[in-house]
């Protein structure tokens, strides 16, 4: 094999090494702006999630905030027991009556006659024995669950609290409200009045709520203070046949 001369062979490893610093400078280079760009490019979605999310929480306070003063919902009313006849079944019968009032705010129908009243309380009493063994009293889960097993309706249990409530009514939802019905002090209940009761808030005027009460046949717009409301609020225990005052929660009803 013969051999370059060594001017030559100088020459020839002189270019190979620059061709080499070219390519490891441009790799370099090239490496160095994925990876700042990358850089860039994620702190800047990471921007945007922020702004979006602030945006967010933003509209919500601010819609909060800006709550009217006032603000009520037509719903016909029915007491739970429609034909006057308070025997046990319809003593109890007021989550019954308060799902039959929410449907028919959402369906459109402005009056409840007593007959169909009747037979619908008779239709959710039977659906409730086939479902839970028994249809008098029933807590916030099984009102939920009759709920949307009847009707084409959205039922979610929430903490109770004002703007909740207000803000619910605002969005043309309905709050179902369990309670003690005794801590209500409504002069119209039979003393000493219910031990467990529901009603519908279909309004409100500032602190002042507007109630369609099943559990009386003077119910339509029966106005309670929130702090009434709130200290009534909570949900059946039936082990130990009592409320539990410390499970304070509502229910919020929307159309699917």
């Amino acid at each position: 094999m013969s051999k370059l001369p060594k001017k030559s062979a100088a020459k020839q490893n002189l270019v190979i090494g620059l061709v080499v610093l070219v390519v490891l400078a441009g790799a370099y280079l090239y490496t160095h702006r994925n990876v700042r760009n990358s850089t860039e490019q994620g702190y800047t979605y990471n921007q945007n999630q922020q702004n979006s999310a602030t945006t967010n929480n933003s509209n919500q306070n601010s819609g909060s905030k800006n709550l009217p003063a006032k603000f009520q919902l037509t719903v016909p009313f029915t007491a739970q027991a429609p034909t006057a006849n308070w025997d046990e079944l319809h003593n109890q019968a007021c989550e019954e009556a308060s799902a039959i009032m929410t449907n028919a705010f959402f369906a459109g129908i402005s009056s409840l006659p007593p007959a169909t009243v009747e037979k619908e309380i008779d239709s959710l009493t039977k659906w409730q024995q086939d479902n839970f063994g028994y249809n008098l009293s029933i807590n916030t889960q099984e009102t939920v669950q009759m709920i949307q097993a009847n009707f084409p309706l959205n039922a979610e249990i929430v903490n109770v609290s004002e703007q909740t409530i207000k803000q619910a009514l605002v969005e043309n939802k309905l709050v179902i409200f369990p309670g003690n019905g005794q801590m209500l002090n409504n002069p119209n209940f039979k003393t000493p009045g219910p031990v467990y009761h529901m009603l519908v808030i279909t309004g409100y005027n500032g602190d002042t709520f507007v109630t369609n009460d099943p559990g009386t046949r003077n119910g339509f717009n029966y106005k309670y203070s929130y702090s009434t409301l709130e200290a009534a609020n909570g949900n059946w225990d039936k082990y130990q046949e009592k409320v539990n005052l410390s499970d304070k929660k509502i229910i919020i009803v929307s159309k699917k």
